[in-house]
């Protein structure tokens, strides 16, 4: 079963090129790999729920930048509508935005100097020290198809993708030490439950322990659809099992324009 959703899953998001290998000269310093800790809550303090994020649109959104940073699901190749009218609602209070996302990308790719949209792209997004930027973090599917067994290595994955997200944060504030981070929820995988809990669950926990708005869309919204409605959600009448129909697309985006409050 795994190997036929494996198969299913390269047809549609593909599986991305592979890491290269970061060189002694490339690696980060301690500072910049080491867990993000209570000098990143005071940071971000002002900044720890979606309300605070809200808030923060609705006074300054003229002097804000947006970038999200995703896979497929997010990219305007393979996800146009999302980012389209989450983009125009944005702009519509003055706020500025970025899409950094590629089909296949993966988060381990993310944190290394490859030719996608990587961290350092990023940072050359923001300006000044990134206290008017919010960069919103949607990776991980990729992700899980460097392990072979992807459900019986559940811990393994997701101590590395809570390894990986940790540090693709510190990478970006070691140069904009005030960027205000928050996460989306990527899609779900259809008839595959257990792979969408595996960073589902990283999403949360890191969420929680580090203070970082999530706006949860699977949690909060999708969870509760009936077979029907989630089929619909997909496309080409949920053949697809991972990226969302047009339909899913603004539907995905009307909730996260609903909880920006925009």
């Amino acid at each position: 079963m795994r190997y036929i959703l494996f198969v299913i899953f390269v047809l549609f998001i593909g599986c991305g090129s592979s890491s290269k290998k970061v060189s002694k000269i490339d690696e980060p310093s301690d500072a910049q790999t080491k867990p993000i800790n209570s000098e990143y809550e005071k940071v971000n303090k002002m900044y720890e729920n979606i309300e605070s994020i809200k808030e923060l649109i609705q006074e300054d959104g003229s002097n804000l930048t947006y970038i999200c940073v995703g896979d497929s699901t997010r990219s305007t190749q393979d996800s146009p509508r999302l980012f389209q009218r989450l983009s125009l609602a944005l702009k519509n209070h003055g706020v500025k935005t970025e899409l950094l996302a590629k089909s296949g990308y993966k988060l381990s790719e993310f944190i290394n100097k490859n030719n996608g949209p990587n961290y350092l792209k990023v940072i050359d997004k923001i300006p000044n020290n990134g206290e008017s930027t919010i960069v919103d973090m949607s990776l991980c599917i990729n992700d899980l198809w460097d392990f072979a067994t992807p459900e019986d290595e559940k811990e393994s994955i997701q101590n590395r993708l809570k390894s990986d997200l940790i540090r693709a944060m510190n990478l970006i504030k070691a140069k904009k030490p005030k960027t205000i981070f928050i996460f989306t929820s990527s899609n779900p995988m259809q008839m595959w439950d257990e792979g969408t809990e595996i960073y589902m669950e990283v999403y949360r926990e890191l969420s929680s322990e580090l203070k970082i708005p999530f706006i949860d869309y699977y949690d909060n919204i999708f969870v509760y659809f009936d077979s029907a409605q989630k089929q619909k959600m997909y496309r080409n009448g949920g053949i697809d099992n991972i990226h969302y129909s047009d339909f899913g697309q603004l539907e995905m985006a009307d909730y996260i324009i609903e909880q920006l409050g925009l």
